[in-house]
């Protein structure tokens, strides 16, 4: 009887160790998952580039003679880092994120924009509500998206 008992616990933490196991590859699957999405993001954003006499000018599309601004590459690599690494972007810096997307918004840069904004909701989790002007998090964190006059 105590032989069956142990071989009976013993099979049971073997479940357990195997539940782990494929839960923690399902999480690596995510992340690379994750990470290929990013990349494919970054790419994307490469094929938006203006061309003129048939070869990339290194303009994007909506910014006639300047290139990407410092604030989007800091923005995407931001989004980037939080994705990769899993860490939850604080709220300090969705705000940021908002206002650099609504100021690429302001300046008529829109595949920028909406690179942005799908990149706040694939990496980061962030779902945008342009007609009420808020933002909200699957955790349940939630911010207004600021009116351009209000952007420095």
């Amino acid at each position: 009887n105590q032989a069956l008992q142990n071989q009976i616990a013993l099979q049971n933490q073997q479940v357990m160790q195997n539940q782990a196991i494929q839960a923690a590859l399902a999480a690596a699957k995510t992340q690379q998952t994750n990470q290929a999405l990013l990349i494919q993001q970054a790419q994307a954003a490469s094929v938006h580039m203006v061309s003129a006499g048939g070869g990339p000018t290194g303009i994007p599309a909506g910014q006639p003679g300047g290139s990407m601004s410092p604030e989007f590459q800091k923005a995407m690599q931001i989004m980037a880092e939080c994705s990769s690494s899993g860490r939850v972007a604080q709220d300090s810096e969705v705000e940021w994120l908002i206002g650099v997307r609504e100021k690429l918004r302001y300046k008529k840069d829109f595949q920028s924009a909406d690179d942005m904004r799908n990149s706040l909701r694939n990496s980061i989790g962030v779902e945008l509500y342009e007609k009420e002007k808020r933002w909200a998090t699957a955790d349940g964190r939630q911010g207004s998206i600021p009116m351009w006059n209000d952007l420095q």
